[in-house]
């Protein structure tokens, strides 16, 4: 589960690259 959890806080934190980047 650990892992899991990391891979939803790299995807959480791409998602808020990707907002900044299209702003």
């Amino acid at each position: 589960p650990r892992s899991a959890a990391k891979n939803i806080l790299k995807q959480k934190q791409n998602g808020i690259e990707n907002i900044v980047l299209d702003k």
